[in-house]
């Protein structure tokens, strides 16, 4: 049996990609594009691609779990993501940490400087959709935490408070 020279490799990578929607279905074309590309250029051997349509609140995504089985049964050096909230939109630290114990790094390509304001803005803004959503139905759900967001806002610009 002939050894397989992606397995073997020192710098072996997966890559995982997620969109929340069908109708990022480009966004997410684009985004497995600049994986593998900041994969080559950073001297890792892709060895699979995963990839999710769902929210990053859901961790019963088959690709996510299909991916972390996989690391857990083969060496891998990285799994590379673009932003944090690909992978999850709570208990990213929690799956680096499931990832290492592997012997696998979480590798995040674009680390972003965020005010922890907005990050704490943000990560309620994801909860309200994803709860409203299930309760009023997709659209509904997005329109109401939109408006819930511009009072969020609105409250954190006045100067008053």
């Amino acid at each position: 049996m002939k050894p397989d020279p992606v397995a073997n490799s020192e710098n072996n990578c997966l890559l995982y990609c997620r969109v929340s929607t069908t109708l990022q279905k480009e966004k997410l074309k684009r985004q497995r594009e600049r994986l593998a590309q900041f994969a080559l250029m950073n001297g890792y051997v892709v060895e699979h691609l995963y990839e999710d349509i769902a929210s990053g609140m859901n961790f019963k995504r088959k690709g996510l779990l299909n991916l972390l089985q996989y690391c857990q049964t083969h060496p891998i050096k990285a799994v590379i993501i673009e932003y944090k909230d690909r992978v999850a939109r709570f208990g990213v630290d929690l799956l680096a940490d499931i990832l290492s114990s592997y012997g696998t790094k979480l590798l995040v390509v674009n680390q972003m400087e965020s005010d922890y304001n907005q990050e704490i803005i943000d990560d309620m803004i994801a909860v309200i959709i994803h709860f409203s959503s299930r309760l009023y139905g997709k659209r509904k759900g997005i329109n109401k935490a939109k408006k819930i967001k511009q009072q969020l806002l609105e409250e954190q610009n006045d100067p008053h408070q």
